[in-house]
């Protein structure tokens, strides 16, 4: 028979454990634009035409058959205290960035609309995630199918 304590300890150890997780679709496609908006290996043409499908515009035929926006890492707080309190930092691996007040809100609320669960400590709620990549066909817009999100949260 297991003692309580080792019990106890497997499944706190649990908890530290990442986990993989998707999302596509109108929420896909927001999360995808505001990711591109900072990502450098994305083309100034290519955020112009995310911010336009996700301002449910079209963005013309010249649109490239994939575009790939990926992020080694995402981590947002958000204060349940100090309500005003909204960051998040961007990781793309070749540059960083934080992200402060409305556009940090805007990224927390997007990655929780995409299933993203944060934590809640010691006045804050946070998540952080890893290998954050998505991918949108410009072509197939209309179709569904058109947005896949993929990330590792930690």
């Amino acid at each position: 028979m297991l003692k309580p304590t080792l019990v106890i300890l497997a499944l706190l150890n649990l908890s530290s454990i990442a986990c993989a997780d998707t999302s596509g679709g109108s929420s896909g496609m927001a999360l995808a634009a505001l990711m591109a908006q900072r990502a450098p290996s994305v083309s100034a043409a290519n955020k112009w035409r995310l911010m336009q499908y996700l301002g449910n515009h079209s963005a013309g035929p010249a649109a490239p058959p994939l575009i790939t926006i990926t992020a080694k890492g995402l981590q947002c707080i958000s204060g349940n205290v100090a309500e005003n309190f909204h960051s998040c930092e961007l990781d793309y691996g070749t540059s960083h960035h934080t992200v402060k007040g409305r556009a940090a809100n805007e990224l927390y609320a997007t990655a929780v609309e995409n299933g993203v669960q944060p934590d809640g400590a010691a006045g804050k709620l946070e998540f952080s995630l890893k290998d954050l990549t998505c991918t949108v066909k410009p072509h197939d817009i209309g179709t569904g199918g058109t947005v896949n999100c993929t990330w590792t949260m930690q």
